[in-house]
């Protein structure tokens, strides 16, 4: 998978009021802070490039999320495929 069993566990014991899909994200920008100050990142343009990538990922999965709230009548997805 995308985790390793160490990070699933620590992943499961966080509580959280909220859906807890963000925590991976929040994982990432701090790693990647990390290695900016380690100099594994060479420059604050390569790390504001991560950053914007993962923003831009971030907000497809938001808009996937988003269409589970919209409701679309069996009568239209019938309409569609008989037209």
């Amino acid at each position: 998978g995308f985790m390793t069993q160490d990070e699933r566990k620590k992943f499961e014991s966080l509580h959280s009021d909220f859906n807890k899909y963000w925590i991976p994200c929040v994982w990432f920008t701090n790693l990647a802070a990390q290695a900016r100050r380690d100099g594994r990142i060479r420059d604050d343009v390569a790390l504001r490039l991560l950053m914007d990538e993962l923003n831009l990922y971030r907000a497809k999965c938001s808009m996937l999320f988003h269409y589970d709230w919209i409701s679309i009548p069996l009568v239209y997805t019938q309409v569609g495929t008989h037209a």
